[in-house]
């Protein structure tokens, strides 16, 4: 009876130490869904209307006439320049030679109530000591004091009427039109380019903006009519309104790209008003821009965040003893948990720092950690039980 009792305890001894050695070797490990580490680029982007402004002179022409232009599309000119010839013709023309704007106007009245009350809740707050609640509002009041600034008393838009500066060639005879000052040409312009000036920038309602056509270049011009334009693009302004929402990943002073009718140029976010409804941003342009001249309102694409690294499934994150990171399984099937550093998340994906990064500990000492890496083994459904070491 011994002898059959100490046989089958070593049958199953040796069962049970093969399945072990099977277990190891993986021949019965869960099945787990994994995907490849690699690099790639996580861009958060937002597709909306822009709004350009900078300081141009707008072309006028002195009477009805036939415009023979002397310089070319986007070319540089110094002010007192010869730009076009025009000679006197009888035009048969109804066009719109202004543009009014003033339903693109913000309530003026409004802004000064608001920017009155801001000043005395600043006061009040001061006066009983509430500091977080005073610098709130004065995080609001310093957005709002350039827009009342660029007022300059005004109560109304300013309108950058054409300018007419012209004389006779002694020589030929030609009425010639002259520049005013230095910079890039436009050999278009239609009325709405009045108000796309700085001094409106802060005071008008880009959520009523609409398409006010493609300006084109014009042969036949009438008096007083703005038929060329030229730009100084010294300093470049872009204005547009996003959601509230969007807005909170926008931090003032901070560079980003914006993709402009296909061209990516470099900005710095100088302001962000709060509205109602919605937030406006002004970004100062950071590179030349000579081909956007030609239109004021331009298709836009926002990248405020835009990071290299290890693209992963947001899905793939689990928190493990208070930390951020994801299980990673080995060739041996054992599944470690690494720690990661999210740099950004767009959309589920998330972009994380490769290999190793440093951060401060609560004594600010730098401690670096290991992470993923490139080509790990990430699982896709992570699951707290799966770890056998950290």
């Amino acid at each position: 009876m011994n002898k059959i009792f100490k046989t089958v305890f070593l049958l199953a001894f040796t069962a049970v130490l093969i399945l072990v050695v099977l277990n190891y070797l993986g021949y019965f490990s869960v099945s787990h869904e994994i995907y490849e580490a690699e690099i790639g680029e996580l861009k958060y982007e937002i597709e909306n209307k822009g709004y350009l402004m900078y300081e141009e002179d707008i072309i006028g022409a002195p009477f009805d006439g036939e415009i023979t232009y002397l310089v070319n599309n986007n070319q540089r000119v110094t002010g007192k320049t010869p730009v076009a010839k025009i000679k006197r013709k009888d035009l048969d023309i109804d066009r719109e030679l202004t543009f009014d704007g003033k339903d693109l106007l913000i309530d003026i009245n409004k802004l000064k109530n608001s920017i009155k009350t801001l000043e005395n809740q600043i006061a009040f707050f001061r006066k009983e000591k509430d500091v977080e609640a005073e610098e709130k509002a004065k995080k609001v009041l310093e957005n709002l004091y350039p827009v009342l600034s660029s007022l300059d008393n005004r109560n109304d838009l300013y309108y950058n009427k054409p300018k007419i500066n012209f004389k006779k060639d002694e020589e030929t005879g030609d009425i010639l039109i002259y520049s005013d000052n230095s910079g890039i040409v436009s050999l278009k312009a239609i009325p709405y380019d009045q108000i796309f000036t700085p001094k409106n920038m802060y005071i008008l309602r880009y959520n009523k903006m609409k398409d006010y056509g493609t300006p084109e270049v014009k042969k036949d011009v009438l008096a007083k009519e703005g038929f060329m334009r030229i730009v100084n693009n010294s300093q470049v302004f872009l204005m547009t309104n996003i959601d509230k929402e969007e807005s909170a990943i926008f931090k003032k002073n901070k560079r980003i790209d914006i993709e402009i009718n296909n061209t990516v140029v470099k900005a710095i976010l100088t302001n962000k008003i709060n509205n109602s409804d919605d937030v406006t941003l002004q970004f100062l342009l950071m590179n030349d821009f000579n081909n956007l001249v030609e239109r004021k309102i331009v298709n836009i694409k926002l990248i405020p965040a835009k990071e290299e690294g290890i693209i992963i499934d947001e899905d793939s994150i689990i928190d493990y003893n208070g930390e951020e990171g994801v299980e990673v399984l080995n060739k041996d099937n054992s599944i470690v948990f690494k720690r990661i550093n999210r740099l950004t998340t767009v959309n589920g994906k998330v972009c994380i720092s490769v290999d190793s990064f440093n951060y401060f500990d609560k004594d600010k000492n730098i401690v670096n950690v290991r992470t993923v890496k490139l080509y790990d083994d990430i699982l896709k459904n992570p699951k707290e039980e799966y770890l056998i070491e950290k």
